[in-house]
């Protein structure tokens, strides 16, 4: 979606580098914001991920209407470059967040299903899932950029990918709805983590603090 919706405000907007640097931030920050969050909404993922589809059906069928708004508001006003960045900021941010939530919440229920299964195993529940997920989008970013948006084009790419959060949605409404048939579903959960509970003088959480600006300055630097 990153890849897609990039794409999308490009056409809109420009390809300008203080909009690329915009999406990314977005995502950067409402992906960690939505990993908060996550466990507030932990019994609702595949209407989460239905959500994630659909704002991008909403994104494709409105670009019209965006444009025309964002347009006419530069009219208004002639900032143009600060508009854009403001645009694409609340355009991305939704989504971002949504998808923030899901990984985490994937997560627990492999944590869950694992331990049931054998004690020991839940401790790795996390790193396989994080493991899977980055190969996953590794895949899918090559698929999108070199074959899907050729063949297709960005929009009709982007509802493929909409459609494709909708079968997930699906499965993991009829397997939640078959847990609860056959054993119930865990519903108290551990209390979600906040920020103020961060310790980010500890030498650890620092460590990981400066990886994640250095992995966000070479995206911006040398990928972009």
């Amino acid at each position: 979606y990153e890849i897609l919706y990039g794409r999308i405000l490009a056409n809109i907007i420009g390809d300008q580098f203080a909009v690329t640097t915009s999406i990314l931030v977005t995502f950067l920050l409402g992906i960690g914001l939505g990993t908060l969050f996550s466990f507030r909404l932990r019994n609702y993922l595949w209407q989460i991920e239905a959500a994630i589809g659909l704002y991008a059906v909403a994104l494709v069928f409105s670009q019209h209407t965006l444009d025309q708004l964002l347009y006419r508001a530069i009219g208004l006003s002639g900032a143009a470059a600060s508009l854009a960045v403001i645009f694409g900021v609340l355009l991305v941010s939704a989504p971002a967040f949504l998808i923030g939530m899901s990984l985490p919440i994937f997560a627990s229920y492999a944590s869950e299903s694992a331990a049931s299964d054998h004690a020991s195993r839940a401790g790795h529940a996390f790193t396989l899932t994080y493991g899977v997920y980055n190969l996953g989008a590794a895949i899918t970013g090559v698929f999108i950029e070199f074959w899907l948006v050729r063949r297709v084009g960005i929009e009709a790419a982007t509802l493929w990918m909409a459609a494709t959060n909708g079968v997930i949605a699906l499965a993991v409404a009829m397997l939640l709805g078959r847990r609860a048939t056959i054993g119930g579903r865990k519903e108290t959960v551990d209390r979600a983590p906040h920020l103020g509970e961060i310790a980010f003088f500890d030498r650890q959480v620092a460590l990981l603090v400066a990886i994640g600006v250095a992995s966000a300055a070479y995206q911006l630097m040398v990928l972009r």
